[in-house]
């Protein structure tokens, strides 16, 4: 019996995207996360790791992430360190680069930067908008407040013709009450 490789079939276009799929081999995802490893090595930045992903394999950046997921994981176990140790190692560095006096102001910056970052002492921030001269923003309403139901009935009858009546001028099927409360059904949302 003779079976297709997952390299020959046609790429599948699915519902909800605009370019074909193709799920990568084994080996492909294999060459994919030793690519995404040499440039965390290399100190890429996420937006460069994004590019060279985008660029050499089309894939997006969802996937790219998934990438660099694992690819840490791998440098991390190539240190055989697990991620608390990696990160009081991390700590001890840029404290290091901190104190060096031989550094210079711009590495002792993004030694600080990057501390700030571990520690997460850049937390989000709370932004409120407000009006000129710190007042309320004016919203202007543009729907009509009211319904207009006879225009409505119109252009139902335009659409569907007049509603059919049982010759006496009473609608086919009338609206129907609640025995116990005479509450017409159907005119309350029920």
């Amino acid at each position: 019996m003779i079976t297709k490789s997952k390299a020959t079939k046609p790429p599948v276009i699915r519902k909800g995207q605009t370019q074909p799929y193709h799920k990568s081999t084994l080996a492909e995802t294999d060459e994919r996360i030793e690519l995404a490893r040499t440039l965390l090595s290399n100190g890429a930045t996420r937006y460069t790791l994004h590019k060279a992903m985008r660029e050499q394999y089309g894939v997006v950046w969802q996937t790219a992430e998934r990438y660099m997921r694992r690819a840490r994981e791998l440098l991390l176990l190539e240190a055989g360190k697990d991620k608390a140790e990696a990160r009081s190692d991390a700590i001890g560095f840029y404290t290091r680069q901190l104190m060096n006096v031989e550094a210079s102001v711009m590495e002792r910056i993004k030694a600080r930067t990057r501390l700030d970052e571990i520690f997460g002492i850049d937390a989000p921030r709370r932004q409120e908008v407000s009006g000129p001269e710190g007042g309320h923003i004016k919203v202007e309403h543009k729907v009509k407040e009211g319904f207009d139901f006879e225009a409505y009935s119109k252009l139902c009858d335009s659409f569907f013709g007049p509603a059919p009546t049982n010759g006496a001028g009473e609608p086919v099927h009338p609206p129907r009450t609640n025995g116990t409360s005479g509450v017409i059904l159907g005119a309350n949302g029920n």
